[in-house]
């Protein structure tokens, strides 16, 4: 029963506004000044000083002094709740230019009536002060506020959306041991003020005192048809706030309309940047598909393995599979495999799934499976394509990328496919890398063999885009793996900005864009506004409900290292060599105007960088690209691992 006043008191002060609460802890260090003036003369003369004039004299320093250090070293924007070594580390640097400036006054040049030794001995007192008493906060709110049951503490969840979905949510949340429901926020006027099944619903407004009034850790979405835009808002509305946001999936996904626990996931990267995908067009998705025969190389790719589940949703009759990676190849098979069961009925026909292990160097292969199966459509997505590993190997980017294209193409005018599309890269514009150098250079080869006056049954196409989301060996799954180890993230630079789009979102776009195709256009698919990669960095966090440890909020739990640019990368990314791009009948997918080289050139460039390659050659395939490559220009020197070594050595 003693303890119910105290919880009174200590709500009371937790309502308080985030400036009251600043006025407060700059009131009780003031007091803690005083007290340490007067603990350290009592010290220095063995007895208890008296309130006298020198007394007042250090006091008044002390207060001067100590009191603007704190609060330029952002001691004051400390939440309590999360006191940690990195607050004392805080209180540690301030206390120690405190220290100078004090024991410069009375120690260095002293002041009459206060013994020099005073200098040194009220910054250390006065510090464990200050100390002790964030640390009996903190041990106060933990004791009072945590929820102890079963020995271990609830998460206090906050429900945003107070419809159907949300009250289902706060439902099965009574009979959680993990969570503890506490409230409702809403858009609806009408619900401000009041309360749903025995919680209160607040304001949106509200979220900006959530961990100043509660300690809530997760805040959950239950608006299900909330736009892309509107939910962009709220995200970075609730950015800051130390809460790990989750949400449900739309209200058409959701099983029987009811929702669960288990239908609560976490937020994709896709909902924190706020795009807004194009819905994309059936006929269009079908057209190079239906009851067709279909071949993917690098099936078992980012890329290539969403192409192959759309081309399953679009009813083809062969779909095969080209990987160069076992792995890749039986994880793809394995995947569509079991999609296709689950499709179709015992009785009906099924789609033919043909996994084939061929690097698409290998000719003979590639001979033997166009002539077996006489594919309609080639989806060409086999590349390599991380930047600073082709780098380091510049020779095998090369064979693959540039001379596998070729082949491919080649193989594909002597078979008669009908439609071959080179899946490409924003990086093939003014490239500063060799993959991003031999990406333009395929495109360039497509473009040569669509004009070719001999090839009048294969129509070729580029799609060019830039980064997809949670594709292997990305910016997002690495920040993510980084944030569940609680290791710092690391950035290239602080400026670099990317053009981001989901894999679906991409991969139909590209199957769209390759049924739009008359011969040898360049097609950029519309990204958006590119993003900045420490921006996003943020959100991540954020959305974890952690906070960003850097010098101004170095109480924080994840911190952003910047490493420097890597070999070949660029501050920023184009897809656009020329200007002024075409539109076409889809919104999203735009044709661009790019110049090629004519094919006496192009066969006389082909001939020395086969030369060139079985040579090893670094330098002069670099300088073939620089004459023959439109903008291409290498930030760097050349890294090639394997030339390299033969130099030193």
């Amino acid at each position: 029963m003693n303890n119910i006043p105290k919880k009174k008191m200590t709500l009371k002060a937790l309502k308080l506004s985030r400036f009251s609460k600043r006025i407060l802890a700059m009131s009780l260090d003031t007091i803690l000044c005083m007290l340490s003036t007067w603990i350290a003369l009592s010290f220095r003369f063995n007895q208890l000083v008296l309130i006298n004039w020198d007394y007042a004299i250090c006091a008044l320093t002390s207060i001067s002094i100590a009191i603007p250090v704190l609060f330029l070293f952002g001691f004051y924007k400390v939440i309590y709740r999360y006191v940690n070594n990195d607050l004392i580390e805080v209180l540690t640097k301030a206390i120690a230019v405190y220290t100078i400036i004090f024991s410069v006054i009375f120690t260095g040049f002293g002041i009459e009536g206060i013994p020099r030794s005073i200098g040194l001995m009220q910054p250390m007192i006065m510090f464990l002060l200050i100390a002790a008493s964030r640390l009996f906060v903190k041990t106060w709110l933990d004791k009072h506020f945590l929820d102890k049951s079963k020995g271990k503490a609830k998460k206090e969840v906050i429900i945003y959306g107070a419809g159907i979905s949300g009250r289902q949510l706060a439902s099965n949340l009574l009979h959680s041991n993990e969570f503890k429901f506490l409230f409702f926020i809403d858009d609806n006027k009408n619900f401000w003020g009041g309360t749903i099944d025995g919680y209160p619903v607040k304001s949106p407004s509200y979220v900006n005192n959530l961990i100043d009034t509660v300690n809530p850790k997760e805040l959950w979405l239950a608006m299900t048809n909330l736009s892309a835009p509107k939910r962009k808002k709220l995200l970075n509305n609730l950015g800051g706030l130390a809460l790990h946001v989750r949400t449900l999936p739309s209200f058409s996904d959701l099983t029987n309309c009811r929702v669960g626990l288990n239908d609560v996931r976490e937020l994709d990267v896709n909902e924190l940047l706020g795009r807004q995908p194009v819905k994309p067009s059936p006929k269009l998705l079908q057209k190079c598909i239906f009851q067709k025969t279909v071949l993917v190389t690098g099936a078992g790719g980012s890329i290539g393995s969403e192409i192959c589940r759309q081309i399953i949703s679009n009813n083809p009759q062969y779909i095969l599979l080209v990987e160069n990676s076992e792995l890749a190849l039986y994880n793809i098979h394995s995947e569509l495999e079991l999609i296709i069961n689950k499709k179709y009925d015992k009785n009906s026909q099924d789609i033919i799934l043909v996994p084939l292990l061929v690097n698409v160097q290998d000719i003979k292969s590639l001979n033997h499976i166009f002539k077996t199966w006489q594919p309609y459509t080639v989806y060409h997505t086999a590349a390599y394509k991380h930047v600073p590993i082709v780098e380091y190997n510049v020779v095998s980017g090369i064979k693959n990328n540039v001379i596998g294209t070729l082949n491919c193409a080649n193989i594909a005018i002597k078979y008669k496919v009908k439609h071959f599309v080179l899946v490409s890269t924003d990086k093939a514009v003014r490239p500063t890398n060799i993959m991003g150098a031999s990406k333009r250079l395929a495109e360039m080869t497509l473009q040569l063999l669509s004009n070719d006056p001999k090839n009048n049954d294969t129509c070729f196409c580029m799609v060019r885009f830039g980064n997809v989301l949670n594709s292997s060996g990305s910016v997002v799954p690495l920040f993510r793996k980084q944030i569940e180890n609680r290791v710092p993230l690391t950035l290239t630079d602080e400026r670099v900005t990317r053009f981001f789009m989901t894999i679906t979102e991409a991969s139909q776009l590209v199957i769209q864009a390759g049924a739009m195709s008359l011969g040898g256009e360049v097609f950029v698919l519309d990204m958006g506004k590119p993003v900045k990669i420490l921006d996003l960095a943020h959100k991540m966090i954020e959305a974890n409900g952690l906070q960003v440890k850097n010098k101004k909020t170095p109480w924080g739990d994840v911190e952003i290292k910047v490493n420097g640019l890597r070999p070949g990368e660029k501050l920023y990314e184009e897809l656009l060599i020329g200007d002024n791009p075409k539109p076409t009948k889809h919104p999203k997918i735009l044709q661009a105007h790019e110049k090629f080289i004519d094919s006496d050139k192009f066969e006389k460039v082909m001939d020395k960088l086969s030369i060139y390659v079985e040579q090893n050659n670094i330098n002069k395939i670099r300088s073939l690209f620089k004459k023959n490559v439109s903008g291409y220009l290498p930030s760097n020197e050349a890294v090639d691992l394997i030339s390299n070594f033969k130099k030193s050595t």
